[in-house]
């Protein structure tokens, strides 16, 4: 399952969040309070900003696939808004450890729905 979240980012997220959102292409950890980081990747401009938030053992990085004859969901996006991707936390990227600081589990359908929002 895929999610699309539309949210004024910048005014709810930390200073360090809010740069990363709003400064042109971004990729990399950002700090979410709690000795938490979070992998986040952005592009575009615009506002409101499009969080794109995947489904299970998704990464930021999916919605940056497509078969070459068509946009992927990021560039799509990012010609009218700006569009922020983050891995969720604790997944596996492939073989390689996740990006994103893992969340203590188990965890219930109420803590799912903040997943890839800190704010």
């Amino acid at each position: 399952m895929l999610l699309i979240v539309i949210v004024p980012l910048i005014d709810s997220l930390g200073v360090t969040v809010a740069q990363a959102a709003e400064n042109g292409n971004f990729a990399g950890s950002v700090d979410i309070g709690g000795g938490r980081k979070m992998y986040l990747k952005c592009s575009g401009r615009g506002s409101p900003t499009a969080v794109l938030v995947g489904g299970l053992r998704a990464s930021a990085d999916d919605w940056d696939i497509s078969d070459k004859s068509k946009p992927t969901v990021v560039t799509g996006v990012g010609k009218f808004t700006r569009v922020c991707a983050c891995d969720r936390p604790g997944t596996p990227i492939g073989e390689k450890p996740s990006r994103s600081d893992p969340v203590p589990q188990p965890t219930t359908a109420e803590d799912a729905l903040p997943i890839c929002t800190p704010w």
